[in-house]
């Protein structure tokens, strides 16, 4: 594979959550920018963002995007600390993980103190992947109650597609369920997309947001990859198409777009000619 590369300017690629899969590919993305000097899609840093949740919330949090906070140890003793601290419900998640796989909700101090227990123990805590276990860390996200629902915004550049996803009676999870609604998106929402994708700079950035019984939206996830199967990622009265911003406003134009592939000419328009002074 290093000598196929040697050919090509750029390697588009795809990754996946499987763990296995995803440590391949930061190994060689790596590589080939790196030692080979090679532009990659994604690049380098987002291949490391991609189910990465640590470093979305560091990254959030270090340029004001409203996200869940988020409360993560490598420390048994403080992660023992926050536990006494933090105010209950909350929600335990994995890294890596995807589609509410490794997510939990935690009501009370005793169940978060059997998570550090385990975290912390000489073999970890069992995952949802058979080889893999949540080790010596915990992530802890405060839960914010909100309207049965979450909004996946999907950034390309300036356009904007999107949906909602309904939560399953009883659950508190909305990702993986497949209970997806059509509908106008709330433009607070996409301006605070637009302003993550301002920080995070991806051809593409998938972010999952909630719509707390506050009236705030706040961002609980972020992806600069995503799996998208068909070319209508947002409908408006029942007509598929996208919202840009254009002069501080949306409008809605009607169409059906491939999102990955507007997402490969953000790429080579924004990053790949200017390198080569195009």
């Amino acid at each position: 594979w290093i000598e196929a590369a040697r050919k090509y300017d750029v390697i588009l690629g795809f990754v996946s959550s499987e763990w296995w899969h995803l440590q391949e590919m930061r190994e060689k993305y790596f590589f080939l920018e790196n030692y080979l000097g090679k532009m990659t899609y994604p690049s380098t840093g987002h291949v490391n963002l991609y189910e990465d949740k640590s470093l979305e919330a560091f990254i959030a949090g270090a340029n004001q995007i409203p996200f869940a906070k988020a409360y993560i140890s490598h420390d048994e003793d403080e992660a023992l600390d926050l536990v006494e601290r933090l105010t209950y419900p909350l929600v335990s998640k994995i890294v890596p993980a995807s589609g509410s796989l490794g997510v939990e909700l935690v009501q009370n101090k005793e169940q978060a103190r059997k998570i550090v227990a385990q975290a912390f123990s000489r073999n970890g805590r069992k995952s949802h992947l058979a080889i893999f276990r949540q080790k010596n860390y915990i992530y802890f996200q405060d839960f914010i109650p909100n309207d049965g629902y979450d909004i996946r915004a999907i950034v390309v550049g300036n356009w904007v597609f999107g949906y909602y996803r309904k939560v399953l009676e009883g659950d508190f999870r909305a990702s993986g369920m497949n209970m997806v609604e059509k509908r106008e998106l709330p433009a607070e929402a996409m301006k605070i997309a637009l302003a993550l994708n301002q920080v995070v700079r991806s051809p593409m950035l998938v972010v999952d947001m909630v719509h707390g019984l506050d009236g705030q939206y706040t961002v609980i996830e972020f992806s600069p990859v995503c799996q998208m199967e068909f070319p209508e990622q947002l409908h408006v009265g029942g007509v598929p198409g996208v919202y840009i911003f254009e002069n501080g406003a949306f409008r809605f134009d009607k169409g059906r777009y491939w999102v990955h592939e507007l997402a490969l000419k953000e790429f080579l328009l924004q990053d790949y000619l200017p390198k080569q002074g195009i």
